[in-house]
């Protein structure tokens, strides 16, 4: 019954193949569209029965492992285990010019507490990072300033508020008044797993109750909301934010936001 079933689907989507446009594949634009049919290809089932080397000698790899895959070949294996990342970026514009430091601290901080986070939920630590601001580079009226420190901290560390205090500490030394920001943020680097972290002499990995806290900060905020708790280094009224007046609403992951109908 199963092989008689297969047997029917594939029967069945060979015409279907016919009758669609070559746009109606996922990844096949108007522009490449046009390519394949310089080459005779002018429908899906005309790519399924293509020469794959001529395909890939004339657009490339990843148009003959479509051309494959309509086939029924597999060309990419399922990810089952994801591999750590390398680097994690928290950074946004803002949603006005911050001409002062006090405010271009308030929103390194903030961009760091939720760089920290990130890296807890995917249990890594980190002992490198980058902050980095810059101006309105489409703003040639206006005096330009992009800037970047890498900071080293002694020992790896998941902790917000240490991680808190290295991004502030470089940005101390690049931070500079008279200028309209209009962007900064902070990218943690070389990630290794939290378990495996090397102590030195006289530093020490995070201790337990350090990992406690964070861990419970991490629970309110997931259950209650963003930035419930959070550090007094963040500010707290934040003018700089960025604007989301018109967010489309989060219709797949927010049940209040669900389409009504």
């Amino acid at each position: 019954m199963g092989a008689w079933r297969c047997c029917s689907m594939k029967r069945h989507r060979t015409p279907a193949l016919a009758r669609i446009e070559l746009t109606d594949l996922w990844g096949v634009a108007g522009r490449l569209a046009a390519r394949l049919a310089a080459i005779g290809i002018t429908t899906p089932l005309d790519l399924k029965r293509g020469d794959p080397r001529l395909i890939r000698e004339r657009l490339g790899v990843v148009t003959m492992r479509l051309a494959l895959e309509l086939r029924g070949v597999p060309c990419l294996d399922l990810e089952r285990d994801v591999p750590d990342r390398k680097s994690i970026m928290a950074s946004r514009s803002f949603g006005r010019a911050v001409t002062t430091l006090a405010e271009l601290r308030e929103a390194v901080a903030s961009y760091t507490a939720r760089a920290a986070e990130k890296l807890r939920r995917q249990h890594l630590a980190t002992a490198h990072l980058m902050v980095f601001a810059e101006t309105n580079r489409f703003r040639p009226d206006e005096a330009q300033h992009h800037t970047a420190r890498t900071v080293h901290l002694p020992v790896a560390t998941s902790d917000s508020g240490k991680l808190i205090g290295a991004a502030l500490a470089g940005l101390k030394s690049i931070g500079r008044n008279g200028y309209r920001y209009k962007k900064a943020g902070v990218v943690l680097l070389d990630l290794h797993p939290a378990a495996a972290v090397q102590e030195g002499l006289f530093d020490k990995a995070d201790n337990p109750r350090r990992v406690a806290l964070m861990r419970t900060v991490d629970r309110l905020n997931l259950r209650v909301g963003r930035d419930t708790v959070s550090f007094a280094a963040a500010g707290l009224r934040r003018p700089w934010k960025l604007r989301r007046e018109f967010l489309s609403p989060c219709y797949t992951t927010a049940w209040d936001e669900l389409l009504r109908v």
